[in-house]
């Protein structure tokens, strides 16, 4: 069932909302950042196209960690635009080696293509018309998400993050086709892995 457009105008209010606190906590920090870390992450949403991958470099201050990378997806390792990246520690297990963290992410994609899966079920849901090459379709989509996960310090060089986020996706697309199984605009789920190099001996 399609969104109406009330909702999907909520739904781009809220991604600029966040989109806009993330660019002010950069800024805010910015002069005190310090280089840390190298990060490759893999995420995946419902904005259906697909997996993600993501090397950034990671900047820290305090409790909280900013890292900005170039956004690949894992469908033909298709360069589709930059990923922003924030991590606050709220808390930390004795050893330090867990700690749970709020955590903030903004992708812009500029060129991203859909997933296999869903150019399959365009396809097929369309099946009794003239063939549209979904494969070859190209979007600009912001997405952004909020939320929570946990970062594991294995050793003092070496860290994986796990957290999952809610937020929603937006596409760009003045010509966007209505009548696509997949929404223009809609909330949904972020997963997010990340393996940590660290340069210091805490991040």
């Amino acid at each position: 069932m399609k969104y109406s457009n009330q909702s999907q105008k909520g739904f781009h209010l809220k991604t600029i909302l966040i989109t806009i606190v993330l660019i002010n906590f950069t800024i805010n920090a910015s002069a005190q950042l310090v280089f840390k870390s190298f990060e490759i992450s893999s995420d995946v949403s419902g904005s259906g196209l697909g997996t993600n991958v993501c090397p950034s470099i990671a900047f820290s201050h305090n409790e909280s960690t900013f890292s900005v990378g170039a956004n690949f997806q894992r469908n033909k390792f298709n360069l589709s635009g930059i990923q922003l990246n924030y991590r606050y520690i709220l808390c930390k297990s004795g050893n330090e080696r867990i700690e749970l963290f709020f955590s903030g992410n903004l992708t812009v994609h500029t060129s991203a293509h859909l997933s296999r899966r869903l150019v399959k079920i365009e396809q097929s849901y369309k099946s009794v018309q003239p063939l549209y090459n979904y494969g070859a379709l190209c979007l600009k989509v912001i997405e952004s998400y909020v939320g929570f996960g946990l970062k594991f310090n294995h050793t003092k060089k070496i860290s994986t993050a796990f957290n999952t986020g809610f937020g929603g996706f937006g596409t760009i697309h003045k010509n966007y086709d209505r009548k696509m199984c997949r929404e223009k605009s809609a909330p949904a789920l972020q997963l997010r892995v990340a393996l940590i190099y660290n340069f210091n001996n805490r991040d």
